[in-house]
């Protein structure tokens, strides 16, 4: 061999091995761009574009593409290109395609769940795309699959101007790429997912604040509507339904005007219609929610009725919805429709969600309602009242009245005012036949008015022994439309829709007189009223009336009762509804703690350290809460307590620091008390001495001062005292004297002790004459009432 060819053979030797040097420097390039990308960014959007650039740099490639499936076929998500010149002609060319599986790299990547490379791409011209690539004059491409699990999520395509083989080296190092990428997208989901169940959390706790603050069920569904979007949609309707039936809209919330816009006119133009299954009928008749992930033109076509209706739909971009019954004590009361406009979309994770912040509205709209029915009840009970009244004061003018003329007129007054007739008034029977009735008296109207009112055949049957006559429309009644009576105003003659009359009866059943009401509105008069009257005639039914508001106040009180437990029970229901979300945080704020482990910044340690603190001491304050409101309820049996015991007890429980004493001062009473009680109330006093007297020597003294039919109890403490400007103060709740991120009091304790005291009949107070520490007394009767 002549030593010419062996130049050449060592010059094609040094061509390889530069060749071989320059790519394994390419895969290293890119793989150290790879990693520090998927180091830096902390979402998928950020991720791609910036991996997708990095690889095409580090591989030399000219122009690269994100591509994700999306039901059958795939569409671009991210684009790059070396020549941002050219960016405008390879959006272009990529957008307009929609590659099904095993249609060109990026569907032969899917298909075969591996890299595919086209080393030349002037021999594939059933490619798609084949002309377009070859005028941004590229001549070979990969790609390679971003695995996650058993799935593929995403193609990331490369194509170069070099015609180039396979390598095996950059095979390996793009699959593993794609695992990397996957598990990198697995991380975000993770994470959002997580973060996405801290903020619904979040916000249901904020929907039973809002929900709890009202007692009006309009303002729970209008406060409903705002909190749904934009959280959970774009817009909703919430639909209520009527004592009749029917649907009533009661709020219309979209994410902006434009759209409020288009929401109103389609829920105006195109109410719920009750023969169509679909929508809000069908979950109010099913009771089950109503969902739809993917609303296609042809969905629409079938829930549209007309061509209007259908683009006012179409108008709307709908994609998906969900469609939520509200029940209140079991009974759909209204219909929530949560729903996205594209791109956005309801997802299944979605639906609890929904649901439970439509359950939410649907207790808060049902406390609402008893509520309502139980301020109702309690107006009528006033309206009662003041009828029992005004029959107690006719009462003595019935039994004492000697003057004729003054006896009915009083009963002819009370009975218009209390029948709530517009005018009334009293005939006396004929004495013998052929005589006419005599008008005894007349409320409401002049007795020249009345006088005008036609002698029909409304009278007769109270003065034959037929009873009461009441018509709620006189013209609508076919036994009297011929009657003038019951027409308006003819030859001056009054007008009369409703009417009522009495006859007044004496024991021996003979009819004395009558009691003759009307109105000019119909359906005036109820069976009350009708009632009221028969009392008013009847000295006897006076008191029959009594028994009946006795037995109607008996009846309102219990339901009062019962609503009152059911509120308990609410409120052990919200507290329980409260402390969901707080153990949530406190696991999060742990698993993260342990997560981060020593490497932890400072800063994220103080700052994790602060929120394990607020979220106990909002326990401890929802701990508070409970027992405050249950002081004064939870009554127990009084039993024989010896204090000096009870306090032995005591202190056990609290079990105080080594340095800090606890003494009990000369001779404690023996009281007939609830154990319960009197406990808490030292457990509360003794915590903040111990607490609160900023001293680890604190020095607690308990002694005991007899006042006769009660003991004066005293707690003090050697530490720095309570300032006399704050011996009011310390008393209200969530009143403390240091900052919260310094203590762990929660401003309850001392609510606590003062109602409990004054539960039991005592009084408690800060003494002002101690000049060191803090002492606090209070009086304690020694046999409970």
């Amino acid at each position: 061999m002549s030593e010419s060819a062996d130049v050449d053979a060592l010059r094609s030797d040094v061509a390889r091995f530069q060749a071989l040097a320059e790519r394994a420097e390419r895969r290293l390039r890119a793989a150290h761009e790879v990693s520090r990308v998927l180091a830096e960014e902390t979402t998928v959007v950020g991720a791609l574009p910036r991996v997708l650039g990095s690889l095409g740099i580090a591989l030399q490639a000219k122009l690269g593409a994100v591509w994700v499936p999306s039901g059958s076929t795939l569409e671009v998500k991210t684009l790059w290109t070396s020549e941002p010149y050219q960016a405008t002609t390879w959006d272009q060319l990529c957008r307009r395609h929609r590659l099904g599986m095993g249609s060109g790299v990026p569907g032969r990547t899917w298909r075969d769940r591996g890299l595919c490379w086209v080393p030349e791409i002037g021999n594939d011209s059933t490619m798609p795309r084949h002309d377009g690539l070859l005028t941004l004059r590229v001549r070979s491409g990969l790609g390679f699959p971003i695995i996650l699990g058993d799935e593929v999520v995403g193609i990331i395509e490369l194509f170069s101007v070099r015609s180039e083989t396979p390598d095996d080296h950059l095979v390996e190092l793009l699959r593993v790429f794609g695992l990397q990428l996957g598990q990198f997208i697995q991380q975000v989901r993770t994470h959002d997912r997580l973060r996405t169940q801290v903020s619904h959390q979040q916000q249901l706790t904020r929907a039973s604040s809002v929900f709890n603050a009202t007692l009006e069920v309009d303002e729970i569904f209008s406060e409903l509507a705002k909190l749904v979007v934009p959280w959970l949609g774009d817009w909703c309707t919430i639909h209520t339904v009527e004592d009749n039936g029917s649907l009533e809209l009661a709020a219309t919330t979209a994410r902006d005007t434009a759209l409020t816009d288009r929401v109103h006119a389609l829920v105006d133009d195109h109410a719920p219609n009750p023969d169509h299954m679909a929508g809000v009928h069908e979950a109010l008749r099913s009771r089950k929610t109503v969902f739809l992930a993917t609303i296609s033109d042809d969905e629409l076509q079938r829930m549209a009725r007309t061509p209007s209706h259908l683009e006012a739909l179409r108008a709307l971009e709908i994609s998906s919805y969900a469609i939520v019954p509200i029940t209140a004590r079991g009974v759909p009361v209204a219909a929530l429709s949560v729903i996205c406009s594209s791109p956005r979309r309801l997802s299944g994770d979605d639906l609890p969600v929904v649901e439970e912040i439509a359950g939410r509205a649907g207790l808060a709209a049902a406390n609402a309602r008893l509520y309502a029915e139980a301020h109702g009840n309690a107006l009528e009970l006033v309206v009662e009242r003041e009828t029992l009244t005004k029959l107690n004061e006719i009462g003595p003018t019935l039994t004492a009245e000697l003057d004729l003329q003054v006896l009915v007129q009083s009963v002819t007054e009370t009975a218009t005012q209390l029948t709530g007739a517009q005018f009334g008034a009293f005939y006396f029977s004929p004495r013998a036949p052929g005589e006419s009735f005599a008008l005894g008296a007349v409320a409401g109207i002049t007795r020249e008015d009345f006088a005008k009112f036609p002698k029909t055949g409304l009278f007769a049957p109270v003065f034959d022994s037929r009873g009461v006559v009441r018509i709620e429309d006189v013209g609508a009644d076919p036994r009297h439309a011929v009657n003038r009576v019951g027409r308006n105003m003819v030859d001056g003659h009054l007008s009369v829709r409703s009417y009522l009359s009495v006859p007044v009866t004496t024991r021996a059943g003979n009819v004395i007189g009558g009691l003759l009401f009307g109105h000019e509105k119909p359906k005036v008069f109820s069976e009350r009223a009708q009632r009221i009257a028969m009392g008013l005639a009847s000295n006897a039914a006076t008191a029959l009336d009594n028994a009946r508001l006795y037995t109607d106040a008996q009846r309102l009180i219990k339901e009062l009762e019962k609503t009152n437990a059911e509120l308990d029970q609410f409120a052990y229901v919200a507290s329980h509804d409260l402390r969901a979300p707080l153990r949530g945080i406190s696991n999060l704020a742990m698993w993260v703690e342990e997560d981060l482990g020593e490497t932890a910044p400072p800063k994220i340690v103080e700052q994790l350290r602060l929120l394990k603190g607020r979220a106990a001491r909002m326990d401890k304050l929802i701990n508070g809460l409970l027992e405050l409101a249950r002081v004064g309820r939870a009554r127990q049996k009084p039993e024989r307590i010896d204090v000096t015991e009870l306090l032995h007890e005591t202190i056990d429980l609290l079990s105080p620091r080594t340095e800090a004493r606890v003494l009990i001062v000369g001779s404690m009473p023996t009281v007939h008390a609830e154990k319960f009680a009197l406990q808490q109330v030292f457990l509360n006093l003794i915590t903040n001495a111990l607490q609160h007297s900023q001293r680890d020597d604190v020095v607690v003294r308990v002694s005991s001062t007899d006042r006769g039919d009660q003991c004066e109890l005293a707690v003090a403490d050697n530490g720095i005292g309570i300032a006399p400007e704050h011996h009011t103060r310390v008393w209200q709740i969530f009143q403390t004297l240091r900052s919260r991120d310094l203590t762990e009091a929660i401003g309850i304790g001392l609510t606590i002790v003062k109602k409990q005291v004054e539960a039991n009949g005592g009084r408690a107070w800060i003494d002002d004459t101690v000049r060191e520490g803090a002492t606090v007394r209070f009086t304690w009767p020694l046999r409970a009432k």
